[in-house]
């Protein structure tokens, strides 16, 4: 029996974009929910010290305002800012679905004003002015994206507005750097595993040792 030749032919499916994008603030840090995850699914992690909220200063929603409408005039874009915005966010702003570079720039800008703060953009977050995800997308560990980067043209109309950021010691770690502490972690902790075998194995031996001299 042939099988039947389908109707409709299946074509090639492609993703659909949002209509917006969306920047926000969060009351709660995603670094905080990370490290909350991995003390449920791994309890010999490392404490939990990472304080949950994120504190919104004083003032800074006319500083968001403002800085918002000084990147949209140069960008030639209209954003819509929600300041102290209600549910999980202090600050939320929209960008149209084609705009996602212009989104980061905007990201970027604030993260440079506000060093201490988390941002979110589409799975990534920004802090300090550096650009950061989970490591390889599911690992419970942030690294700095590496990758992602303004266009030059972005990046040249709104340089003035980004403020210098010296590193912080909290920082994620930039991919190689991550992957050589775990190297380094599983080395440690196959050493310390074969020095257990080794005890053991000596123990035993002793323990046979004295049955026979007792017989």
């Amino acid at each position: 029996m042939y099988r039947p030749v389908p109707i409709h032919p299946r074509t090639r499916r492609e993703a659909a974009l949002p209509r917006r994008r969306l920047l926000g603030c969060p009351r709660r840090s995603p670094l905080w929910e990370l490290l909350l995850l991995r003390a449920l699914m791994k309890p010999k992690a490392q404490p939990l010290y990472q304080a949950s909220e994120q504190v919104w200063p004083e003032g800074a929603d006319e500083l968001v305002a403002g800085l918002v409408a000084q990147v949209g005039q140069r960008l030639q874009i209209t954003p819509s800012v929600h300041l102290r915005a209600q549910g999980d966010y202090h600050v939320a702003v929209e960008f149209d679905a084609d705009e996602l570079d212009h989104a980061a720039a905007v990201g970027l800008v604030l993260s440079s004003h506000f060093p201490r703060l988390w941002f979110v953009l589409e799975g990534l977050m920004i802090r300090n002015g550096r650009f950061a995800r989970r490591w390889r997308g599911h690992r419970i560990e942030l690294v700095r994206a590496t990758d992602v980067r303004l266009p030059r043209r972005v990046r040249a109309m709104v340089k003035d507005l980004i403020l210098p950021t010296p590193p912080l010691p909290d920082d994620p770690p930039a991919p190689r750097v991550a992957q050589r502490r775990r190297a380094a972690y599983f080395a440690a902790v196959g050493s310390r595993r074969t020095e257990l075998q080794r005890h053991r194995r000596q123990m035993a031996g002793s323990s046979e040792q004295a049955c026979r001299d007792t017989r």
